[in-house]
């Protein structure tokens, strides 16, 4: 463990609890002079003590909106601080409380944004009357969502018949090309694979997969015509 901005400048080599007692003693090694150990003082706790936590991703690689922070700390005898840690060291203030007051679930307000991971410093202050005594923390929970983009669902209307006219009034098609354009979409249904939508409309271009279609006949069969031929909605998905 090694503190740049500690006026020490050592680093710690080693760290255990004194015999049976809660009272922490360290050694470090020196920094251009001989190291020394520390032991903790048995009637004097230092003003304040600082918990860092590691990054917390829940094992994913996707964007997080970290939500709430729930600490388990007992005021009464310190008081009490938290401080959200960025990806790139940068800390920000979410909760401050003084002692004796009664901490809550805290939202996560900095940083704004979705965040792969993020850490947590906990500040922990001796008792103002008491210098033997201070805050006692227990824990934390974080509670985050996903911050993935969502998939949609949309259907579009699609004529199809074995004669239609295009935007110059031409006529296309022949008898039984609604049948065949209707089964070349259910050959790409079936494969499953992701396509490429452009809506000639509004210029959106995405990739979607085909959730769906329904196909209503509005034509019966007429003389030499089979008659096959109506409205095709399919239900795409966004992804």
């Amino acid at each position: 463990m090694y503190d740049p901005t500690d006026t020490l400048g050592h680093y710690t080599t080693g760290c255990a609890f004194l015999g049976d007692t809660n009272r922490l003693a360290f050694c470090n090694a020196g920094n251009g002079v001989d190291g020394k150990v520390y032991l903790e003082s048995a009637t004097e706790l230092l003003p304040s003590g600082t918990l860092r936590t590691g990054y917390i991703r829940y094992n994913t690689l996707e964007g997080k909106i970290f939500k709430i922070l729930t600490p388990r700390i007992n005021t009464a005898d310190g008081a009490f601080g938290m401080e959200s840690i960025t990806a790139e060291g940068g800390a920000f203030d979410i909760g401050t409380f003084s002692q004796g007051q009664t901490v809550p679930d805290v939202n996560i307000s900095y940083p704004v944004g979705a965040q792969e991971y993020l850490g947590f410093r906990f500040t922990m202050y001796r008792s103002s009357s008491d210098a033997t005594k201070g805050p006692l923390f227990t824990g934390y929970q974080i509670k985050a969502l996903p911050a993935i983009p969502r998939q949609r669902l949309i259907q579009y209307p699609v004529m199809c018949y074995d004669h239609e006219m295009d935007k110059f009034n031409n006529e296309v098609g022949y008898e039984g090309s609604a049948y065949a354009r209707m089964s070349q979409l259910e050959s790409v249904e079936n494969i499953g694979d992701t396509i490429r939508i452009e809506d000639f409309r509004t210029g959106e271009n995405y990739i979607g997969l085909i959730e769906e279609m329904d196909f209503i006949n509005r034509t019966p069969t007429d003389k030499r015509f089979s008659g096959y031929g109506g409205l095709l909605l399919v239900t795409i998905r966004s992804v």
